[in-house]
């Protein structure tokens, strides 16, 4: 999914939820950076989210290869 998505963009976000310590740790193993703060979506509820961000350079140097 990601190898798709930056042939297109330099940066992909993702929103986590906040006590998703799995999907969170899964996000910085793979280059994610956490934002600052937490966001709610309306439409899931209260739920109260963390973004983060990954970039494609490192999204490289984690390990992961770009499909070309």
């Amino acid at each position: 999914m990601l190898d798709h998505a930056f042939t297109f963009v330099d940066t992909v976000i993702f929103w986590v939820g906040e006590k998703n310590w799995r999907s969170q740790g899964a996000m910085t193993k793979i280059g994610g950076v956490r934002r600052d703060g937490l966001l709610t979506r309306e439409l899931s509820g209260a739920t109260p989210h963390v973004i983060f961000e990954i970039r494609k350079e490192a999204y490289r140097q984690a390990g992961r290869a770009l499909v070309a």
